[in-house]
C-alpha cells in the first residue's frame, strides 16, 4: 500500500473508524457513526488516487 494512503487509514482507525480487509484486498473503512463507507484500493497507482481517498474520508467526517 502507498505509504500516504497507509497513513490516512491509520489516522481513520485512531479516530474510531472500523477497517476491514476484503478478499479482493481492498480496505473498507466504516465511519464511527456507521453512515459512511469508504473503499480503498491497497495499491493506489498515483497521487490523485491518494487525494481521492483523503477527500472521501474527509467527506465521511474524518478531520485531516
Amino acid at each position: 500500500m502507498n505509504k500516504n494512503a497507509y497513513k490516512l487509514v491509520k489516522k481513520a482507525e485512531k479516530a474510531g473508524w472500523r477497517i476491514e480487509t476484503r478478499k479482493s484486498g481492498h480496505l473498507m473503512c466504516f465511519s464511527p457513526n456507521g453512515e459512511d463507507i469508504v473503499t480503498i484500493s491497497v495499491s493506489p497507482k498515483d497521487k490523485s488516487s491518494v487525494k481521492k481517498i483523503e477527500a472521501q474520508l474527509r467527506n465521511g467526517g474524518l478531520n485531516i
